[in-house]
């Protein structure tokens, strides 16, 4: 097997998970250093991932193949059959190639399942591996009725076949699993989130300035509404601190909203140059996601965090608290609403000190973790594993 490596996107359109697939290309690249790339995806997904590895990698070279994906507006018995027909596409282009692995860069619960029930009627040509992100969060639904029965449990409940590999999006993911879902994580294996960073060099703020602190995302993410109840309970009692939207509002009617507290959330969706210039502002970020999910789910937000060298105050949750352990200080943990609240009035008097530059030098040398030269060999090493089970 030292053919190409295979990408095939089954799911994303446009700029989704493109953050995430475009250093996963470049992790490969440094995995295999020579070896062929073939990415299958829909086109405008495609030119997002083309566009953003001229800018990050270009040394890397692409063979570049447009999909045409189910719409998400089908039955789930007849995505899962347009799943399969896609999946078993790019298992006979490894076939032809003598490819050295197929990745498949996401996967809803019905592509997970459609891609069992292929590789046990076809013996897989190479290693397989899926990446799953967020819809592992079905895992924890206990709220339909006959749950186990559905979606990606189902999948899960399909015996194993040879040659599959499940990637979950982080170490703290994968510890999540194996505490709570052993028999899944069983079959999972971790690889850190790879990225690329936005900031390269420490910029401390100026101490003169108010201090900012901002939100990473977009309204619909659980937890903008707690910022913007903090900033408005501090602004009422005088606060002199600044709050900022990194991200946008992502609903017509979130637009009807008061959210003065919050001067500059808005409907349209930013520019790069505007979401870099608003993350650059940043004196801290703030992470207020509370969901219970977030132990299976990775947050490109927190990652943005670690791009802008930006300290950062959080609700405690498994996958925040999991990478602090990993990098040290860098921000404040809060049990509650109450106790971020407190920390944010507390900070919005403090010019960052030596405290704050600490957590800064702690993100930047931390986040090293992320970089593609570094998941790249553990990407080769899951890679040869799973090539002894096919």
């Amino acid at each position: 097997m030292n053919g190409p490596i295979i990408f095939i996107e089954p799911f994303c359109r446009d700029f989704e998970h493109a953050q995430y697939n475009t250093p996963l290309v470049k992790t490969a690249a440094v995995a295999y250093p020579g070896a062929p790339i073939i990415y299958m995806a829909e086109q405008t997904h495609l030119d997002q991932v083309r566009t953003m590895l001229t800018s990050a990698a270009p040394e890397v070279t692409v063979e570049w193949r447009s999909i045409q994906l189910p719409a998400r507006s089908l039955a789930p018995v007849k995505r899962m059959q347009a799943e399969y027909a896609l999946l078993r596409s790019a298992m006979e282009l490894a076939a032809q190639t003598n490819a050295r692995a197929v990745i498949s860069a996401s996967a809803t619960d019905t592509a997970a399942l459609a891609v069992k029930l292929l590789l046990h009627r076809h013996r897989p040509p190479c290693p397989v591996l899926v990446v799953l992100h967020s819809v592992l969060a079905g895992l924890e639904d206990h709220t339909r009725r006959f749950a186990a029965l559905r979606g990606i449990r189902l999948a899960i409940a399909v015996p194993h076949p040879r040659g599959l590999r499940f990637i979950v999006p982080g170490r703290p993911i994968h510890e999540y699993l194996q505490e709570y879902f052993p028999a899944v994580a069983a079959h999972c294996r971790p690889l850190d989130h790879p990225s690329f960073w936005a900031a390269h060099t420490l910029s401390l703020p100026d101490p003169s300035a108010p201090v900012r602190f901002g939100f990473f995302g977009v309204s619909a993410v659980p937890g903008f509404d707690l910022v913007v109840q903090i900033a408005r309970e501090l602004k009422a009692e005088g606060c002199t601190a600044e709050f900022s939207m990194v991200g946008h509002l992502n609903h017509p009617e979130d637009a009807k909203r008061d959210y003065t507290p919050v001067p500059d959330a808005r409907l349209q969706v930013l520019t790069p140059e505007e979401y870099r210039s608003r993350a650059r502002q940043l004196t801290y970020a703030l992470w207020t996601t509370r969901t219970h999910r977030s132990g299976l789910v990775a947050s490109s937000t927190f990652l943005d965090t670690l791009s802008y060298i930006k300290p950062i105050i959080y609700l405690s949750n498994p996958l925040i608290d999991g990478y602090a352990r990993e990098l040290g200080d860098i921000g404040y943990r809060c049990d509650d609403a109450a106790a971020m609240k407190d920390v944010v009035r507390r900070l919005a008097v403090e010019p960052p000190g030596e405290r704050y530059q600490r957590q800064c030098r702690a993100i930047q040398e931390g986040r090293r973790a992320f970089d593609p030269e570094v998941v790249g060999a553990r990407l080769r090493t899951v890679i040869e594993e799973t090539e002894r089970t096919v």
